[in-house]
């Protein structure tokens, strides 16, 4: 049975310490109660087997995908919508799921609720599955006795978030794909059959065409090279992520993509609108700006945008207005800044928020489908003219040959 420290107050309103046995914090606190104590402080004291478990425990259980935390969300809204107790909306949820890693989470979810903590510390318990925003707002809807509303607002959340997600990931999976094995089908080309090609004009007297000579130098290059090549390329992806966490040239990488010519407008639209959409979320919630700020911050997904938002904490801690905080960095484009600016002088700063959000999600939906639409030709494009050359620099020297013969 699990063993609880506690500090209580009696009706005197002394301070006392203690320890006792139940098996919950609520059931210890109720025992506690009926002998007159009035607890303010209260802790399970865990063994050393028990702290080694639960990190084992923790260690071993996965986080959860975003698909499924939408999922969830949504389904615990209908529920405690429609009336259901958050125990039983949570024990109906784990009923109904088929994913093993979301009915163990789900459960421990429910134990901890059952056992007196808050629905938001037990979602803060599960190792990163549930984000700050997440966890805040549950909080705020805990707070104030609206949790059916929160989790509405926060399916909605998710499920756009997943929705343009998946709309940008299904528009860019073509042209990917079709660059990425056309790369594939001319690195192999120059790395093991162009070499067998002109191996035949190694031994001739006369001097090549610079295009054969080009040819053969990359060739050459591609095959003494390749198996540093290929691991290099592969782990190019992961090196930039670790690259782009770091906090010494994280803002660096983040400040060039901004200024880049099209991806930069494209990064700048789609981090704007995330922020804009969490931040209303946050106020409409209850959530103070200065904490609200806080939590975007860790959620923009660029430290350009970070670093703006930090100041504007300050700022706005001393009493600036929001709009005018922002625009003392940078990267916030000057029609969200004044669309805030009338969000705030109107006192309807949350669905100014939303507009803005909405306005910049829409633009980055239409840029990703004109970028789509230019990215297939591009792409067969370079491809025709990288093997027209490989082919123009093999045939210019047959050209010569036969030029002598004649």
């Amino acid at each position: 049975m699990p063993v609880f420290e506690y500090t209580a107050l009696t009706p005197k309103g002394k301070r006392c310490k203690g320890v006792i046995d139940a098996d919950s914090m609520q059931m210890a606190r109720n025992r506690l109660r009926d002998q007159n104590l009035y607890p303010t402080l209260m802790q399970e004291v865990r063994s050393r087997a028990h702290e080694k478990k639960r990190l084992l425990n923790t260690l071993g259980s996965k986080r959860l995908r975003p698909k499924d935390v939408s999922l969830i969300t949504r389904q615990l809204a209908t529920l405690t919508g429609a009336g259901f107790p958050l125990v039983s909306a949570l024990g109906s949820v784990i009923a109904q799921t088929r994913s093993t890693p979301v009915r163990r989470a789900l459960s421990r979810i429910k134990d901890s609720v059952e056992g007196g903590a808050g629905f938001a510390d037990a979602l803060a318990a599960e190792a990163g599955s549930f984000s700050p925003i997440y966890v805040n707002m549950v909080r705020s809807g805990e707070s104030s006795g609206t949790l059916e509303l929160v989790l509405e607002r926060l399916a909605d959340l998710l499920e756009n978030q997943e929705a343009l997600k998946s709309k940008i990931q299904s528009a860019l999976a073509y042209p990917v794909i079709m660059a990425l094995f056309g790369g594939l089908v001319l690195f192999a080309l120059m790395t093991f059959i162009v070499p067998g090609l002109v191996a035949i004009f190694a031994d001739m007297q006369q001097e090549l065409p610079m295009p054969t000579r080009i040819l053969l130098h990359i060739s050459g290059f591609l095959k003494a090279t390749w198996w540093i090549l290929l691991p290099a390329m592969a782990a190019l992806p992961f090196g930039f992520r670790m690259a782009r966490a770091s906090i010494r040239f994280g803002t660096r990488i983040d400040a060039v993509l901004l200024r880049l010519p099209i991806a930069g407008n494209l990064t700048t639209k789609l981090a704007v609108s995330r922020c804009c959409r969490t931040l209303a979320s946050l106020l409409a919630n209850g959530v103070p700006i200065l904490t609200a700020l806080g939590i975007v911050e860790n959620v923009v997904g660029n430290k350009v945008l970070a670093a703006t938002i930090s100041k504007a904490v300050k700022a706005v801690e001393r009493g600036e207005g929001l709009a005018s905080s922002l625009a003392a960095g940078s990267g916030f484009p000057d029609m969200a800044l004044q669309m805030i600016q009338i969000g705030e002088r109107s006192g309807n700063l949350e669905a100014m928020l939303e507009k803005v959000a909405d306005i910049y999600q829409n633009e980055s939906q239409n840029m990703v489908t004109a970028l789509t639409s230019m990215l297939e030709p591009v792409v067969i494009l370079i491809m025709g003219i990288s093997v027209g050359l490989i082919v123009l620099a093999i045939c210019l020297p047959i050209f010569e040959m036969n030029q002598l013969i004649r």
